[in-house]
């Protein structure tokens, strides 16, 4: 599958020639679009899920307690709220934040998948990626084994991403893990 046909399977999009009028503007969770009866608690989206109908959960924010109704809509709608809230990471549904660490076995796939297209396309692509997982030690070895060029992240946290990227090499080149 091509990187644009796993980009539309990943995030569906309604037709743009559709008509019809929104009912609500939110955060978005995830790129992406979902049709569904509205419901507002987490209790309720998982029992009408299961009995087979599409169901958006609408709420203020999420708290840990939404995550089964989470999981059962097709989408989360929430009127405040960034992305993830730290009481995922207090409850241990995370075990890190996903805006810092990468998720190796979800991002990091796709990650790998975005490298050998795009390498096989143009072997002399230069690949790099910015932002706080650019920072992150566990996530500069991650880049570095993928085959990134480059990282970039906020200049605090600079030193940490060369230091990282340096050790990376050292590993590769040494077979063991110079930290």
């Amino acid at each position: 599958m091509s990187g644009e046909g796993l980009a539309r399977l990943m995030f569906p999009r309604f037709d743009a020639s559709a008509t019809g009028t929104a009912l609500a503007h939110g955060v978005p969770a995830s790129p992406g679009a979902a049709v569904g009866a509205v419901v507002f608690d987490s209790a309720q989206a998982v029992r009408r899920a299961a009995a087979g109908e599409k169901v958006v959960l609408v709420r203020q924010e999420t708290t840990p307690d939404d995550l089964p109704g989470m999981i059962a809509a097709q989408a989360v709608l929430t009127s405040r709220g960034g992305k993830t809230s730290s009481a995922y990471l207090d409850k241990g549904v995370f075990s890190a934040s996903p805006f810092e660490t990468l998720d190796r076995e979800g991002v990091g796939r796709l990650v790998g998948i975005a490298v050998a297209e795009g390498r096989a396309t143009r072997p002399d692509l230069t690949i790099g990626v910015c932002g706080e997982h650019g920072g992150d030690p566990d996530s500069v070895h991650f880049f570095h084994t993928a085959g990134l060029d480059y990282v970039s992240c906020s200049p605090f946290r600079v030193p940490v991403a060369r230091l990282e990227a340096g050790r990376a090499a050292l590993e590769e080149t040494e077979g063991s893990d110079s930290r």
